[in-house]
Order: C-alpha cells, then sequence, then structure tokens
C-alpha cells in the first residue's frame, strides 16, 4: 500500500527513508519531511517510507504496508524488526527507543545489502510513555473501569485504571 506524497521544501527524500506527514496538498497528496522518535508530532504522524527519490516541491509515494527495494540496508541484521531512529530523522534503528521517545516499528530488514537491499514497512506506533509490553500490534490491553455517579443534579463519570501499572488506555 502506498499514499501520494509532496515534498514541499529544504532537500530531495532519497527513496528508504521514514516520512512523517507536516501538512496536506490541494491536490490531497500528504506533505511530508524525515520522521524522527524523539519528537511527538513527527513519530505520532509517521505515514511511512519513501519509495523513491522525492525532489522538492514534487509528488511521490510512500510504503505504508509492503516492499520498498534497492536501498542500501547493509548496516542492518536481515530479518531484524528496524524501528524509527530516535535521533537521525528518516533514520532506523534495531533497538526499540527508549522513553520519552516513541516507539515506531518500521517494519523489517528483509534484504540486508548495499544495492539491493529491501525493507519491509509495517508501521506501528506505540507511545513510550506507556508500559510498551503491555500493547500488541499498537493496541492497549490494559484493562480500564468506567464509573459514573449522580447526586439527582449533577452527573459525574470517571476512568479508572484497573492495571497492575495504574496507566490509563484508551
Amino acid at each position: 500500500l502506498r499514499v501520494r506524497v509532496y515534498k514541499g521544501n529544504g532537500v530531495v527524500i532519497p527513496n528508504g527513508p521514514a516520512v512523517t506527514v507536516v501538512g496536506v496538498q490541494p491536490s490531497g497528496a500528504l506533505q511530508v519531511e524525515l520522521a524522527v522518535a524523539s519528537d511527538a508530532t513527527s513519530a505520532l504522524n509517521t505515514v511511512g517510507i519513501a519509495t523513491h527519490d522525492i525532489e522538492v516541491a514534487t509528488e511521490g509515494w510512500a510504503t505504508t504496508a509492503g516492499m520498498v527495494n534497492d536501498l542500501d540496508t547493509s548496516s542492518y541484521t536481515e530479518g531484524a524488526a528496524i524501528y524509527l531512529s530516535e535521533t537521525v530523522a528518516g533514520a532506523y534503528q534495531e533497538t526499540r527507543p527508549a522513553s520519552p521517545s516513541y516507539e515506531v516499528r518500521m517494519g523489517g530488514v528483509a534484504e540486508s545489502d548495499a544495492v539491493t537491499g529491501k525493507l519491509y514497512a509495517e508501521l506501528r506506533i506505540i507511545s513510550n510513555t506507556h508500559d510498551n509490553s503491555a500493547f500488541f500490534n499498537g493496541a492497549v490491553l490494559e484493562p480500564n473501569s468506567v464509573v459514573v455517579t449522580s447526586n439527582g443534579t449533577t452527573v459525574n463519570v470517571s476512568l479508572n485504571s484497573d492495571a497492575a501499572n495504574n496507566k490509563l488506555s484508551l
């Protein structure tokens, strides 16, 4: 799966980096820049992997799910999961980012090679402000309870955590 994107200013986005949405063009294309896990807005708006070089002031494609080919993936382990880098915009790392950065699992390394490398895009965005082990596929598994009380004129609603870590999940 791919989405139409637009590179508004700055420098060319090459084939392969992670991109984040920063706006929408009148054509409906998503305006993108390089994504980074240490910035909440950037991480939470990560949309995919640039599928080819995207020149400044032109539209292109970002892969949201599927294979991205002909990349230099030689610095990654074949078969490894990759996460959005918390230090280098557009880059990846094989370790989960530490809190307060956001865990954005980008997919995995299908082929490790300097010329014919392949990444499999399969985005899962998880905030590291939560207990990441309590997440599965981006869905929160921590239990909550809702308490509704009324004194006849006022209704109060409260959301309470029933989780061992006392974290709320919406």
